[in-house]
């Protein structure tokens, strides 16, 4: 039996922008019962963001909280996005990848064409995740990054008018600041 993941926020970027090169074999879908918002985040300054972490525009790293796109069930919505395939080693770089979120079994409310058997799995945000972000809300400490907004914004442009069109239906509003971050990456081990 395959394993699936649907993605629906930069892991759509990082396939439909690249796929030709990776050789991951992925199809649109939709994921139901869910909406998408800005409701995962991180500790920028926290110890245990050293493997990945934001950088302003001095170079410094700012005591904020940086939200990222979350999936929370909604009954009767659905959400845009893309299922892929993938083998043991990819979903455990993927874990590794999201480690703010955890993979949840959404199998029975995918829908897609063109994909067979198998298991599909998505990531919603951690129960500390999404607190992180509640907090940073209520102390006026939450942004997001310019980059990974537009970064998930392409991806379902490369998609068509459409995609972005239900992209844009399907995600509450970005409700907190942009701010201009650069995104430091290290091997998370």
């Amino acid at each position: 039996m395959t394993d699936w993941v649907f993605g629906y926020g930069s892991l759509v970027t990082d396939l439909v922008t690249s796929s030709d090169e990776n050789g991951f074999e992925w199809f649109w879908a939709n994921l139901g019962n869910h909406r998408r918002d800005w409701g995962a985040g991180m500790e920028n300054a926290a110890a245990d963001a050293d493997w990945k972490y934001y950088v302003d525009s001095r170079g410094t790293r700012p005591d904020i909280v940086v939200a990222f796109l979350d999936a929370y069930p909604h009954s009767g919505s659905s959400i845009n996005g893309v299922v892929f395939a993938v083998d043991e080693s990819r979903l455990r770089e993927i874990d590794r990848r999201e480690v703010r979120y955890s993979r949840v079994d959404v199998t029975d409310l995918v829908t897609t064409a063109g994909w067979g058997d198998g298991r599909v799995w998505t990531y919603r945000g951690s129960e500390k995740s999404r607190e992180v972000a509640l907090r940073g809300r209520r102390e006026d400490r939450a942004f997001v990054s310019m980059d990974y907004a537009a970064h998930c914004r392409h991806g379902f442009s490369v998609g068509g008018e459409q995609a972005l069109h239900q992209f844009q239906l399907s995600t509450d509003p970005l409700d907190l600041p942009l701010r201009e971050l650069t995104m430091v990456l290290s091997d998370p081990g």
